[in-house]
């Protein structure tokens, strides 16, 4: 099955979770607000330095780099979900969409700043379908644990440049990647939940776009497309209702 198959099924589950539920569910809505942990590739350190003839320059990240060096970030989200009682706990069926931020680390941020240079920044937003398995401890507590697979589209700012074109100026196309995620947490009370994931974001390649200026510095073969594997750990407070 190809990446358009997958998105399209992803769009038909959500039709029939919401449009297909029995008289036995309970609809919930939720809302996100936490933060982003990059893993993986997605937080190696990328070395913006060069050096010709013993003297070191700066230079932007380009293709061969982007898609690295991230710092932590936040994120929002929504998740429209359906909850079954079974007897000994429930499930929920759950559509979710996130929405992550993630700007360079500090040494690199710092790096553009003193070239006066364009920073890239990061914004993830993972589509994912999955299932949430909930245990009432107490009247209070009731925890939790969930899985989910989807797709994570990836939008990468420009960078380098801009208003001079002797410089170098990068923009960039992604292809964006499968995703899955794990989580566990606890609700507290009916309306507020705190909660860990861990989302494999996948792999995507990263390539210029057409009009951007092709010549990076730091390009080892220059028809060559990069790829990263991503992740990031989210640390998140939800609201339901």
């Amino acid at each position: 099955m190809n990446k358009s198959n997958i998105f399209k099924t992803l769009c038909l589950y959500l039709a029939l979770l919401l449009g297909g539920a029995n008289a036995f569910a309970q609809l919930e809505n939720s809302v996100y607000l936490g933060g982003s942990l990059p893993v993986a590739q997605f937080n190696d350190a990328a070395d913006i330095d060069g050096t010709i003839g013993g003297v070191t320059y700066f230079h932007p990240m380009g293709r061969t780099q982007i898609g690295t060096n991230a710092a932590a970030g936040f994120s929002i989200g929504y998740r429209a979900s359906y909850v079954f009682d079974i007897g000994f706990g429930e499930v929920a069926p759950f559509f979710n969409a996130d929405l992550m931020w993630n700007q360079l680390k500090k040494k690199a941020r710092n790096a553009y700043d003193d070239n006066r240079c364009t920073k890239p920044q990061y914004f993830n937003i993972p589509l994912v379908l999955g299932l949430n398995y909930r245990y009432e401890l107490t009247e209070i507590i009731k925890v939790f644990g969930e899985l989910g697979v989807g797709y994570d589209l990836m939008l990468v700012t420009a960078d380098g440049w801009g208003s001079d074109n002797t410089l170098p100026y990068y923009k960039y196309k992604v292809k964006n990647g499968l995703t899955w995620q794990v989580g566990a947490g606890s609700y507290f009370g009916p309306h507020v939940s705190a909660s860990i994931h861990y989302y494999g974001l996948g792999q995507h390649s990263f390539d210029y776009a057409k009009k951007s200026d092709k010549n990076s510095f730091n390009d080892l073969d220059p028809n060559a497309v990069m790829r990263h594997n991503l992740g990031t750990l989210m640390l998140r407070v939800g609201f339901h209702f």
